[in-house]
């Protein structure tokens, strides 16, 4: 079985309706990034001095760019469509300081403008290539 589905696979695959996939992708976001804020905020710059993976200590240094050139909110939002970066900023805001209320505000807000990026135009492609869709 594949380890990622776009939405609409993943609807078909567990024969769930397509808008309880999204809330549940939905959900899997928001606790995901909410359960990396508190492990920035208590391991702090342990946490990154750590790592040996370059790719990580990379995204580290470029969610650090972010926070710094753009500031909280704008760096929230821009780090969803950024890979690794996206990971590694939740922590990193933990770390840095960045208010709880302004870090889980900001990744309420960003997340349709996420979900529709990153699953719903590609399950709108899959289905419009489906056998037999009008074109």
């Amino acid at each position: 079985m594949p380890l990622a589905l776009n939405p609409l696979d993943a609807a078909q695959l567990l024969n769930v309706p397509l808008p309880g996939v999204l809330l549940a992708a939905a959900a899997g976001v928001l606790l995901g990034a909410q359960a990396g804020y508190p492990i920035g905020r208590r391991a702090g710059r342990v946490l990154p001095a750590g790592t040996r993976g370059r790719h990580l200590s990379d995204g580290v240094r470029r969610a650090e760019e972010l926070l710094a050139r753009y500031g909280h909110g704008k760096a929230i939002v821009l780090a969803r469509f950024i890979p690794v970066v996206r990971t590694v900023l939740n922590p990193l805001a933990g770390m840095a300081g960045v208010p709880a209320r302004t870090f889980a505000l900001w990744q309420v807000s960003v997340l349709p403008l996420a979900l529709e990026a990153l699953g719903v135009r590609r399950a709108r492609t899959a289905a419009e290539q489906a056998p037999g869709c009008a074109k």
